[in-house]
């Protein structure tokens, strides 16, 4: 990350990480993901906020609360003492994509499954521009989230790792207001952080 970038990117995830502090209102601990985000690819605020929003409106929607930090940060499983359990901490290391091959285009990701509740998961996004700055942060928001899905279905570390991508048909899925995840997966997403919240 450039000198330039890391104060505006610790600046995006401190305000991020104030909005998803949530007073009680039930007996139930909802289950927070840790997004501790690696900006190695200097990508622009902006787009990092956009597609940040993306990534909690599409985890909100099935119940699950998502806490951006910027790295170092130690962050134990266990209750933060609100109405949170934190069932996962993810690392999510971006990186510029090399563009020279086109063979594949858009943003790719590949996790190493590790299981909920491990001590670590860490995750490479290669990130590329996508036409405008709305377009790049859908297709980093859709890798993102797949991934993060992905890690909290894994059951243990002997899982095939998952590679996601998005491009153009991925950006204009979610520009129609489709969901991310197809009905069966949320299911799963949900009933697993459920149990492992427990």
């Amino acid at each position: 990350m450039s000198a330039a970038h890391r104060p505006l990117t610790l600046w995006l995830v401190a305000t991020l990480a104030s909005i998803n502090v949530h007073l009680a209102t039930d007996s139930e601990q909802r289950p927070v993901v840790v997004v501790v985000l690696h900006n190695y690819a200097a990508i622009a605020p902006a787009i990092l906020e956009h597609a940040a929003r993306e990534v909690d409106r599409t985890f909100a929607q099935l119940g699950i609360g998502v806490r951006w930090m910027a790295p170092p940060v130690s962050v134990e499983n266990g209750t933060d003492g609100l109405d949170e359990l934190v069932a996962a901490t993810i690392h999510v290391r971006l990186f510029r994509r090399d563009t020279r091959n086109q063979t594949v285009a858009g943003v790719l990701g590949i996790d190493a499954p590790s299981g909920l509740g491990s001590h670590l998961t860490v995750m490479h996004v290669l990130y590329e521009s996508i036409g405008d700055d709305s377009a790049s942060a859908l297709a980093l928001a859709y890798v993102m989230a797949h991934l993060m899905g992905n890690t909290m279905t894994a059951s243990d570390a002997t899982g095939a790792a998952t590679i996601v991508r998005a491009a153009r048909r991925e950006v204009e899925h979610l520009q129609r207001g489709e969901p991310v995840f197809t009905p069966e997966e949320a299911d799963r997403i949900r009933t697993r952080l459920r149990a492992a919240g427990r």
